[in-house]
């Protein structure tokens, strides 16, 4: 599985839409997560997250890259673009 991590607003959501587009299953930890029901008061549960398997090609998170990834892509971005966010 390919993981696609960096700080907010680097486009990791973006980029996760545009491979859907293209037919390359790209899903959110985030909905997984929530789909999962292992969020409680914003923090998710990432032991128990690493229990189950995650039906996609790429998985998009800024704590993608503690799971059982076969490559990590990081995102960044300038400090003054990020700001504009």
């Amino acid at each position: 599985m390919i993981c696609i991590t960096g700080i907010p607003a680097t486009g990791k959501t973006t980029i996760c839409g545009m491979l859907n587009e293209h037919g390359i299953k790209c899903v959110s930890l985030n909905d997984v997560a929530r789909d999962l029901n292992i969020i409680e008061n914003e923090y998710i549960d990432i032991d128990e997250l690493k229990k189950h398997k995650i039906d996609a090609d790429v998985i998009e998170s800024h704590y993608s890259h503690l799971l059982n990834c076969d490559l990590v892509i990081i995102l960044y971005n300038d400090i003054d673009e990020i700001k504009k966010e």
